[in-house]
């Protein structure tokens, strides 16, 4: 490569970014895809809390669908045209102080929500919860289950406009040591939800980080909808090197 005074001539950087393209260009126009699809259509996050258990565990990676809502800018990912709004019971992931969080709605504009006891009042209605029994609970296979014991119950949800019920379980955890325990927040007086902001809960609802701790969530806060578990790493790694017997991988498994 030829120089000049020391400096490289533009004629002959333009012939090496030509040269370099012609023998890069299928892995540039791969990585260029890449980029479109994650910043505009799909993405894929893992799990790395216990926020969203017993739906969503440690080492999960779930497939983010970042055109449930929005048509976004390619390479930014700014929202351009919203062609849906997330619903009550949905589980979406959103970005709050440079952090990707994942949860899921319980309350969205114009809801009024109360508190009572651990029991969400949306619009005057209770939520209800119906103990239940799940394997991964019973078998004590999160992560913390050496830590806690965990009671499951089923929530139910209207998601309107169509009036539908939406069905999906939570768990509370018991044993609670008293820093947790005296910190949590198990009532509320009577607020509503502005325009533009959506209330964001846990499924682990002891354990959990969310809108009852750090408020509410503005819409363009908002990055996609989660309704696939792509697999668990962490139980893939320990089925390969047979560290553990598992009857079922989590793999392409969808979520509630």
């Amino acid at each position: 490569m030829r120089l000049i005074n020391g400096y490289l001539t533009s004629r002959n950087v333009k012939r090496t970014l030509i040269y370099f393209y012609n023998v890069n260009k299928g892995f540039i126009w791969f990585v260029l895809m890449l980029f479109v699809i994650r910043s505009t259509l799909l993405n894929w996050n893992y799990i790395p809390s216990a926020s969203m258990n017993p739906n969503l565990v440690e080492g999960d990676l779930v497939l983010v669908n970042k055109i449930a809502f929005d048509i976004k800018l390619p390479f930014i990912g700014v929202n351009l045209i919203a062609i849906n709004h997330p619903a009550r019971g949905d589980i979406v992931a959103f970005e709050r102080k440079d952090r990707l969080y994942v949860k899921r709605v319980m309350a969205v504009p114009g809801d009024t929500v109360e508190i009572i006891n651990n029991a969400f009042y949306i619009n005057g209605t209770e939520l209800p919860l119906k103990a239940t029994s799940l394997a991964i609970i019973n078998n004590n296979a999160l992560p913390y289950s050496s830590q806690y014991s965990f009671s499951a119950y089923q929530e139910s949800t209207v998601i309107a406009p169509a009036k539908r019920k939406k069905n999906y379980d939570v768990i509370f955890a018991n044993r609670l040591p008293a820093h947790i325990k005296d910190n949590l927040v198990n009532n509320s007086a009577e607020f509503t939800i502005p325009i533009g902001k959506y209330f964001m809960i846990g499924d682990n609802r002891y354990l959990s980080h969310d809108s009852r701790y750090f408020g509410l969530i503005e819409r363009n806060q908002i990055v996609g909808c989660i309704n696939t578990v792509i697999f668990n790493y962490q139980q893939l790694w320990k089925k390969i090197t047979q560290q553990k017997t598992m009857d079922k991988l989590r793999v392409f498994q969808e979520i509630t």
